[in-house]
């Protein structure tokens, strides 16, 4: 029984070490104003695609704002900017 505890606690650690580590990865990626794509691509919220600015704005919106909600503001100013030009 000790050994299956040990096991829990470990893989419970684990998967709050890759929790951390996300957060402070993504936590880095909007103080740069860069996002991650779903292929682990980095890019500058200036140098993506309008329609993937837009469909990541669908995104946030569709999840109840639980997913990279702090991005929007940046995505919609980046789009506002785009729209003036």
């Amino acid at each position: 029984m000790g050994d299956m505890a040990d096991l829990a606690r470990e893989r419970e650690f684990d998967a709050w070490l890759d929790a951390h580590f996300r957060e402070k990865h993504f936590n880095k990626l909007f103080e740069e104003n860069k996002w991650e794509t779903r292929d682990k691509q980095v890019l500058k919220i200036t140098e993506m695609e309008t329609s993937h600015i837009l469909n990541c704005m669908k995104m946030i919106t569709r999840s109840g704002d639980t997913w990279r909600s702090e991005w929007y503001p940046l995505l919609k100013s980046e789009y506002k900017r785009r729209e003036r030009e």
